[in-house]
């Protein structure tokens, strides 16, 4: 009997010493495996959350919202390619919804990093939609990167991505590289609803760079016909009183700078033509009135001096 006793005692001493040993292991082996869910759902389950949240905000135009999220994300994992790519784009559209140099440059150099990151990591359909707003982020930085710009453009081209303003962008950095056939022939490709004064006013420039008048001709008189924005047409004006007067029409010119004159009665450029026409067509009084104003207006002025002194 004492035997018995004594080896039943034994056995729920092996247990109770089993059980201290197994419990803590128990512990650990539960909490170890509740902060892998932890982290599974933060790196899985909130992940897929937030993307549909972005998709959901990028509808809604909510760009600041979308970057504090990715730079969250970003933060602790910095190389996921859909938060790196919103990063992106929303300071990207930040970027040029900025009035001042000031504000926007810093967001289209934060957007140009984020996209640089995800177009090296990205490959397929995305790799596409990457280089298109890349390129338009370095025309926005300036035009030393003009360069750049066709570059990511001429990508995105290339992996199918078809924005309706990709030749517009690659148009104006040929343009602001000087190469202005190339420039010409980017726009050609526009669709004709794309074509805006200010574009069409490019176009006039670009001719006017490479000899062709009588086109840079044809599209001023198209904006003044046809456009109601009146910077644009009143640059388009002052380019074909130049025009005209460098072609010997100073009656033509005249009748352009008078249209200017009657809005922006101060314009400098539109006077100085004015007044050389009035003196070529032998109004020469008029002529030397307008530019004893001028000469008020900008004391020293080289021309100015030397057409009083004929």
């Amino acid at each position: 009997m004492y035997n018995n006793k004594k080896k039943s005692f034994s056995k729920r001493k092996s247990s109770i010493y089993s059980l201290i040993i197994i419990i803590p292991i128990l512990f650990f082996l539960i909490t170890y495996l509740l902060n892998q869910g932890v982290k599974i759902y933060d790196t899985q389950l909130v992940k897929s959350y937030q993307e549909q949240d972005l998709n959901k905000l990028w509808e809604e135009k909510k760009y600041s919202q979308i970057v504090t999220i990715c730079d969250e994300v970003l933060e602790t994992n910095f190389l996921e390619l859909n938060y790196l790519f919103f990063h992106g784009i929303s300071n990207f559209y930040l970027g040029i919804s900025q009035i001042s140099l000031e504000m926007k440059i810093p967001l289209i150099n934060q957007s140009i990093v984020s996209l640089r990151k995800a177009f090296i990591l990205a490959d397929g359909d995305l790799e596409g939609d990457i280089a298109y707003v890349l390129g338009k982020a370095y025309y926005y930085k300036g035009e030393n990167y003009s360069d750049l710009t066709i570059k990511y453009l001429d990508i995105a081209l290339e992996e199918g991505y078809l924005g309706k303003d990709i030749y517009e962008f690659k148009g104006l950095a040929y343009y602001e590289l000087g190469q202005y056939r190339k420039s010409i022939n980017e726009f050609e490709f526009l669709p004709e609803e794309r074509h805006s004064p200010e574009i069409n006013y490019i176009i006039s420039k670009a001719y006017g760079q490479i000899g062709e008048y009588n086109k840079q001709e044809k599209y001023l008189l198209e904006i003044l016909d046809n456009s109601s924005q009146i910077n644009v047409k009143l640059d388009s004006r002052l380019d074909l009183s130049k025009l005209y007067f460098n072609d010997g029409n100073y009656n033509k010119a005249i009748d352009q700078v008078n249209e200017i004159l009657k809005i922006r009665a101060d314009d400098f450029d539109a006077a100085l033509i004015l007044s050389k026409s009035l003196f070529l067509i032998g109004n020469e009084s008029e002529a030397k009135k307008i530019l004893r104003k001028l000469l008020k207006q900008k004391p020293g002025n080289t021309d100015v001096i030397q057409w009083l002194n004929k």
